[in-house]
């Protein structure tokens, strides 16, 4: 699958080395080696902070196609509904506890379809209802799963999925719970 990154690039004929980008990337990207302003590939968010901080008009973002062969979970309201990541036939809802409990289910659901990661206790559910309806009206899964945690707050999320699967009249849901010592229940 390809994935466009953005990233910033540095001019380094026009850095002086003033290091003034230095404080504004929050990842920890730029560094100044041998009087120039250097960016950690690794770290760099793309976002551009740093942009504005540069007198010299070094710094610029661009944006590269990348070819990725695996799945990283994402947080629900970090990741845009036309995202590529969304396009599989299978999407995972996944209480953001889960994976310390049973991280092979974890790692299964990665192989399988996208993962995305939310919290009904400490999250705002409204917005993360605004956002699964949009997933779902610019995506079709062939199976939905949630995999929650045993505890109350968790049901949260299942209730959430099963009223929005419920308007679209849609009956491929699997839910999971995760038990503190790793046993898993699938409720059909």
């Amino acid at each position: 699958m390809k994935l466009k990154k953005r990233k910033a690039i540095i001019d380094e004929e026009l850095c002086d080395g003033c290091g003034l980008c230095v404080p504004s990337c929050h990842e920890g990207a730029i560094v100044i080696e041998d009087g120039k302003a250097r960016i950690i590939e690794e770290l760099c968010d793309g976002i551009g902070d740093c942009l504005r901080e540069c007198p010299k008009g070094a710094i610029k973002i661009i944006e590269e196609e990348e070819e990725v062969d695996f799945q990283w979970p994402v947080k629900l309201r970090l990741i845009r509904a036309d995202s590529p990541l969304l396009r599989t036939s299978k999407i995972t809802f996944m209480a953001d506890c889960s994976p310390v409990a049973n991280p092979e289910l974890v790692r299964k659901s990665f192989e399988e379809g996208a993962v995305l990661l939310l919290c009904p206790k400490f999250d705002e559910l409204e917005e993360h209802e605004r956002k699964i309806r949009e997933i779902m009206e610019r995506n079709r899964y062939d199976e939905i799963r949630v995999i929650r945690m045993v505890v109350p707050c968790c049901r949260g999320i299942s209730s959430l999925i099963e009223k929005i699967l419920h308007e679209k009249s849609s009956e491929n849901l699997k839910e999971f719970i995760v038990f503190p010592d790793g046993r898993v229940q699938e409720n059909l």
